[in-house]
């Protein structure tokens, strides 16, 4: 067995090949997905964070990506347990943010798919973030952060967002 992904290996994950152009896959289309910070360039985050309509980021960020590498293909049947493995983790992503209303609907779904949960919850909180900004993540839940953490947290995306020169 794969260890991560808890599916058989295949040949193109034996030789590598796989593996080296699943990963030109990830810098070429998700590069430009979820880029850094500090990254210029036009991205999904800067779009949502724009208030751009998410129908008009999906076409043209996610489904843009599908198109080039159609492996990250995510209209299909919903990808329950995802692995470590970068597809099934921006399947999960994309379908639970594209297809749910709030931060809290797409928190919880994404999550609630088991796997690697802590690595889709973050990615899928960062777009969920963008889009629905901080008034979009229920009260609850931010009372429940320590308060040296969230001051140590909102003082790293300032200092982020002046690096980016925002």
């Amino acid at each position: 067995m794969n260890g991560s992904t808890n599916r058989p290996p295949t040949d193109r994950q034996h030789t590598g090949t796989g593996v080296r152009s699943r990963c030109r896959a990830f810098s070429k289309g998700l590069g430009s997905f979820l880029p850094t910070m500090m990254n210029r360039r036009y991205s999904a985050i800067k779009d949502l964070m724009a208030g751009r309509d998410v129908l008009k980021v999906r076409q043209h960020r996610a489904d843009t990506l599908v198109n080039q590498h159609p492996v990250f293909a995510f209209g299909k049947k919903p990808c329950a347990n995802p692995g470590g493995y970068i597809v099934e983790t921006m399947q999960a992503v994309f379908q639970s943010f594209f297809t749910t209303a709030s931060f809290e609907d797409c928190l919880i779904d994404v999550v609630n798919r088991g796997g690697d949960a802590d690595t889709t919850g973050a990615i899928a909180g960062m777009l969920a973030g963008a889009h629905y900004s901080l008034d979009g993540i229920p009260k609850r839940w931010l009372k429940a952060i320590d308060e040296k953490v969230s001051q140590q947290c909102l003082e790293q995306t300032r200092e982020l967002l002046a690096l980016a020169g925002h």
